[in-house]
């Protein structure tokens, strides 16, 4: 079944207007979709105007934009009180507009469009006119979400769904561009979810998880040799920054009672962080650190902040990793910082299995940064 098209959409929206309802049942006026007709008879019109479409870009789909030109032809002389009326008309259109918006009582749109704002960008005027008649006009934009790909709407994505919904093979011999987009997130948020594949990405309504690694560092000045810089041990860090969205399972958790107000462990979750064109990436565990709730200005997207603090990397084998992950990863090379950094024991080679078929053991020097074949 084809979808409904968001200017047939934004009509039936219209027509619920009392203003409009009344004019159609008294007089007959016909509402028509791109233009009016070549009669000089009261009626309506809604058309497509330029645009840009998109306004916000987000991991899990962009928010975009449609402009509208509502059209009306109406009675028309040099009478004061026409011209009243008709102005009128279009003031309380416009009010009407405003008042829904405010309600959040906006148009329908078909599959998986999610209506944000409708607006009057230009209050209405005559654009022409005629013996009797004239063509007046309101210009209107609605604003909305969609998803990206061709998947269901999910509330709860899960690293398999997010790898689905990539439609790409990590392979560690990609060569090429990575993007933002090619980077996923993912958090166990409930003790049940044992299996990486059932972690909840941080991808609804995200706008970056822009990653960092932050390394200490030890400066001395030697003899001879002058003033060196020692490299210490490395913390991941990552910065989430997105609008609010209610109902989706990374949000409420980040937004809970439990990561905004809690401390020490009750914050610490186990995560994953790779890239879906390598299949490169880390797994361990970090502070979950909101750092604002609720941002924006009047009439804006709500936004959130939060910061994520790697508290080290899980270096083992992990067989549930296999299991769960082993239909989308041919090669998932995990990059491994190991929790003791002590440069002693930094001397030692550990030695991991692979758990994928036809890959052999690897062996992984456990220096700050080591690779892990998982």
């Amino acid at each position: 079944m084809s979808e409904k098209a968001t200017i047939t959409a934004m009509r039936e929206w219209l027509k619920t207007c009392p203003l409009i309802a009344e004019e159609q049942s008294e007089n007959g006026a016909a509402f028509r979709i791109s233009g009016l007709s070549p009669e000089p008879v009261a009626e309506f019109s809604i058309e497509d105007s330029p645009t840009d479409p998109v306004t916000a870009v987000f991991f899990s789909g962009r928010n975009l934009a449609k402009s509208y030109i509502f059209v009306s032809r109406r009675d028309y002389s040099e009478a004061q009180s026409v011209q009243i009326a008709n102005s009128g008309f279009f003031e309380q259109l416009t009010e009407w507009v405003l008042a829904q918006n405010d309600r959040h009582h906006l148009p329908r749109l078909g599959g998986r469009k999610e209506p944000l704002r409708v607006s009057v960008t230009s209050s209405g005027y005559i654009v022409a006119a005629e013996s009797g008649s004239c063509r007046m006009q309101l210009q209107l934009r609605l604003e909305y979400y969609q998803p990206k790909g061709c998947i269901e709407r999910s509330f709860l994505m899960t690293v398999t769904e997010a790898i689905k919904l990539s439609g790409l093979t990590p392979s560690a011999d990609y060569t090429g561009v990575e993007t933002t987009d090619d980077f996923l997130l993912a958090v166990q948020t409930e003790a049940s979810q044992t299996d990486v594949k059932n972690w909840v990405v941080c991808a609804d309504h995200v706008r970056e998880h822009s990653g960092a690694l932050n390394a200490s560092t030890t400066d001395n000045t030697y003899i001879r040799t002058g003033p060196v810089t020692t490299k210490g041990s490395v913390q991941r860090t990552l910065s989430i920054q997105g609008d609010r969205y209610v109902g989706d399972a990374f949000q409420d958790f980040l937004l809970s009672h439990k990561i905004a107000f809690g401390s020490g462990q009750s914050v610490v979750v186990p995560y994953v962080y790779f890239s879906l064109r390598t299949g490169k990436g880390e797994k361990g565990e970090g502070a979950l650190i909101l750092t604002s709730d609720v941002g924006g200005s009047a009439g804006a997207n709500a936004t959130f902040a939060a910061d994520f603090k790697g508290i080290g990397i899980i270096s083992r084998s992990d067989d549930h990793l296999e299991e769960n992950l082993i239909d989308f990863f041919r090669h998932f090379l995990v990059y491994s910082r190991v929790r003791n950094q002590d440069s002693a024991e930094g001397r030692h080679w550990v030695t991991s299995q692979s758990i994928f078929p036809g890959i052999h053991h690897v062996t992984a020097r456990c220096d700050t940064t080591g690779i892990v074949m998982f």
